[in-house]
């Protein structure tokens, strides 16, 4: 078997310590920065009703469908936050003043109701 040079085997053991020293420190700041999304982090949240709550239903959070339950009727379509926490079931309320998202209007009807009103000099 032959012997490694002395400085080849010193840069291999030099490039490996940077390489997990990098490693590491990503390691240590991705714990320090919290990942994951704690119940804490989920209050305060809006989101939108997939389905009637009533007293439970699916909404709609960060990007997820969540089961929630509510004190009151939301109706479908409903804006929402999320006041709590209860495992995995969100206790969520509506947002005021946010009522159902208004339906898509065809442009074919607006032009029509619109040819309709300038015959009649409206």
């Amino acid at each position: 078997m032959e012997k490694l040079p002395l400085n080849l085997l010193w840069g291999l053991l030099t490039a490996g310590g940077i390489i997990l020293g990098f490693l590491l420190r990503l390691v240590l700041r991705s714990r320090s920065a919290g990942g994951g999304m704690g119940a804490s982090r989920m209050i305060g949240r809006k989101g939108r009703a997939v389905t009637e709550v009533s007293p439970e239903g699916r909404v709609f959070v960060e990007g997820e469908y969540w089961w929630a339950r509510a004190r009151g009727k939301i109706a479908e379509g409903e804006q929402v936050r999320v006041v709590g926490l209860d495992g995995l079931m969100l206790e969520i309320e509506a947002l005021p003043g946010r009522g159902l998202i208004p339906r898509p209007v065809s442009a074919i009807e607006e032009r029509e109701s619109l040819d309709v009103e300038n015959r009649n000099g409206g």
